[in-house]
């Protein structure tokens, strides 16, 4: 399984909302878990898969006018599960 979603939010920081912020943390961060979560068993079954999240440049660089990057994109940048 290849996961490549992602968003960034194109708001400063004080001009974000809340909703703003738990949509980029469902996306970002609970996307790539539930997909994991439910795509394991199958790969249990069969005896093989791999699961693998692409993550984003922009966890890594500055990028003048958006918000820094929150946990969730590094998190899932270099990781896969086999």
């Amino acid at each position: 399984m290849v996961n490549n979603a992602g968003v960034v939010i194109h708001k400063s920081i004080d001009e974000q909302t809340v909703e703003d912020w738990d949509r980029l943390m469902a996306v970002n961060l609970r996307g790539p878990f539930l997909m994991a979560k439910y795509v394991a068993a199958e790969m249990r079954r069969i005896g093989s898969g791999a699961i693998v999240n692409i993550g984003s440049v922009e966890g890594f660089v500055v990028n003048p006018g958006i918000q820094p990057m929150p946990p969730p994109r590094p998190a899932c940048t270099v990781s896969r599960w086999d």
